[in-house]
């Protein structure tokens, strides 16, 4: 199965094109999985990168700036949908770093 993107398209389009052509070959409940698996490694993946611009932002980031940002997983670690993935900064580290650069 080959999936071609098409930047110019609209998301919402493609996101469409991809469950179609997902569930012409697996369930809805695997598309779900899926889905929150790639929703947690985004989450992830944007922890890392907003951690990691803290040395662009700051001179000597601290250990507690560094540990400013979190993100909760879409999927439990028996692999069951629990439907909420965020990335967020933590309060007090938010005002911290919102005052501080």
């Amino acid at each position: 199965m080959t999936l071609s993107l098409d930047v110019v398209s609209d998301i919402c389009d493609q996101v469409a094109a991809w469950e179609a052509a997902f569930l012409s070959e697996t369930s809805l409940n695997r598309f779900r999985r899926a889905s929150a698996c790639a929703m947690s490694e985004t989450s992830k993946a944007a922890k890392i990168g907003a951690t990691d611009a803290l040395d662009d932002a700051f001179q000597n980031p601290t250990p507690w700036m560094r540990r400013a940002f979190t993100y909760k997983r879409a999927l439990s670690r028996t692999g069951d949908s629990e439907g909420a993935h965020r990335l967020r900064a933590r309060p007090r580290r938010r005002a911290y770093l919102r005052l501080a650069g």
